[in-house]
């Protein structure tokens, strides 16, 4: 969670989306966190498979967000071949690189 320059809270979690897309979340609450918007994917910060660690900060004077994570990876197995066969739309990513977007 991180407080913006309005006073809005913005939330940016994983999603645990197995067969779909492999992106963060993200929602925001206008009322200091009572509620929250519906959560919608972030189709510009990519995750791994089934979501992972990932960290999110602001730097409030330039207003840049900043967000870190493992870089997805791409899986050249069988794995994303077979899924793609049944329909499947999952970005089966490695865990082994951090990237950071502002």
């Amino acid at each position: 969670l991180v407080e913006l320059k309005n006073g809005s809270i913005l939330s940016n979690s994983r999603s645990l989306a197995t067969g779909s897309y492999q992106f963060r979340t993200q929602s925001m609450s206008h009322d200091g966190g009572e509620s929250f918007t519906k959560s919608v994917f972030a189709f510009d910060l990519p995750q791994g498979l089934n979501g992972c660690q990932g960290s999110l900060v602001i730097d409030k004077e330039r207003e840049i967000l900043y967000f870190s994570g493992p870089d997805p990876v791409k899986n050249n197995g069988i794995g994303p071949w077979l899924l793609k066969i049944v329909g499947s739309l999952p970005n089966m990513t490695g865990r082994d690189h951090i990237s950071i977007w502002s």
